[in-house]
């Protein structure tokens, strides 16, 4: 059997819009689901920041950062929040970046 190829879907959001990204885990399950069933090598997997555990010192941005690595599609979700503070400077601004999603968002980019 031939592995299959995984495309990863990072999905940055904050924490009010948990349904919306349960509808993206549903979906991408779906997929999935018919993919397999016409024999399809490719599978979507959906990587969330949430089900990391943190470690007691560690910056939980880079830790986040550092768990999720490298990922082939970026999908955020934003409603009423924007992330909580990260405690990090943006180097070409000098200025701290405000929200974890938003410093996922800029190096979607």
């Amino acid at each position: 059997m031939i592995n299959p190829i995984e495309i990863q879907i990072f999905v940055s959001n904050p924490s009010d819009v948990n349904t919306e990204k349960e509808i993206v885990q549903n979906v991408c399950g779906r997929i999935n689901d018919r993919l397999s069933a016409i024999d399809c090598n490719v599978r979507y997997l959906v990587k969330e920041w949430n089900k990391l555990i943190g470690k007691f010192g560690v910056n939980p941005q880079r830790e986040i950062e550092s768990a999720i690595g490298e990922y082939d599609i970026y999908f955020g979700i934003w409603w009423k929040k924007f992330g909580s503070d990260t405690g990090i400077i943006n180097l070409e601004t000098g200025k701290d970046f405000g929200s974890g999603t938003y410093r996922e968002f800029y190096f979607s980019i």
